[in-house]
């Protein structure tokens, strides 16, 4: 039963999602996607491996799952330069 599980996650494929460390695409299995910059994803070894440790990633096995826009804030890490500036003052 599991391993017939992981058999079929494996054939799971992210359209059009381009691992940013070994630059596979699209990725297949499980996709690990960055929850503070706007745009990193991993594979399934890339995240394996410790690529990008410095940041929470999202676990995203079925790509109707996938968020199209994420918004965290954390407080111990830094934003991405990218990331859209939010007013934490309420209005």
């Amino acid at each position: 039963m599991i391993l017939e599980k992981k058999a079929a996650q494996a054939q799971v494929e992210h359209e059009a999602v381009e691992c940013d460390a070994c630059e596979v695409n699209p990725i297949k299995g499980v996709r690990f996607k960055c929850s503070v910059c706007p745009d990193y994803d991993l594979c399934e070894g890339c995240e394996a491996k410790g690529v990008h440790p410095e940041h929470p990633m999202l676990k995203i096995r079925d790509p109707s799952m996938a968020p199209s826009k994420i918004m965290c804030q954390y407080q111990n890490i830094a934003q991405h330069p990218d990331a859209v500036k939010i007013d934490s003052q309420p209005e």
